[in-house]
């Protein structure tokens, strides 16, 4: 009786063992929170269309990339409600470190708390020129304080053209618009943004 159970023990580990899989994950020791340490680089953001803003008192809080055990899995964004007045969003991001790649949760925090953000991510350099520009429908704005952002071309290993949307003016600063430079390595997109 003894030999049998210890036959099934056997046959059981190495059926085990056969079957073993290859986890590329590991707990972080030094990491914040413990968090989960994945040995892949993210993949480059992904270009999602806002749509209109629900309310002045709204922020769109960027889509990212989740790992989910052997792939990749785009989260998309979302416009999220500022909790008060003076919370501004920090924005989550990958972080490297020594053997691979932690999220770090995006949060709000107060103005007072004297937020630095992470830094950019390097642009991405492409070296064929973008196609001329996509001449876009422009549906009618959603309210007297809109103005149209215009679409342009992106590259994700080929290019895709990123439709334009509206934004809410802001009275304050003026608008620049988004641009492509040619540089020696090639071209790069200029986000725009407020000024």
């Amino acid at each position: 009786m003894h030999l049998k159970k210890l036959l099934l023990l056997g046959a059981i580990s190495g059926a085990a063992l056969a079957t073993r899989a290859d986890v590329r994950l590991s707990i972080g020791i030094g990491v914040p929170g413990g968090a989960i340490i994945v040995h892949e680089a993210p993949p480059a953001p992904r270009y999602e269309d806002r749509g209109p803003q629900p309310g002045p008192d709204f922020f769109w809080v960027e889509g990212r990339w989740s790992r989910d055990r052997d792939h990749w899995e785009w989260i998309r964004g979302h416009w999220d409600r500022r909790p008060r007045p003076e919370a501004v969003w920090v924005p989550g991001h990958w972080d490297r470190h020594d053997d691979g790649w932690v999220w770090i949760d995006g949060r709000w925090v107060d103005r007072d708390d004297h937020y630095a953000p992470p830094p950019p991510p390097p642009p991405e350099v492409v070296e064929d020129r973008p196609p001329p520009e996509y001449a876009e429908e422009v549906p009618p704005p959603p309210g007297p304080d809109f103005f149209w952002v215009r679409g342009h071309w992106i590259w994700h290993d080929r290019w895709v053209w990123f439709h334009g949307h509206y934004e809410h003016r802001r009275h304050d600063r003026d608008w620049h618009e988004g641009r492509y430079e040619h540089r020696p390595e090639g071209w790069i997109w200029i986000e725009g943004g407020w000024h």
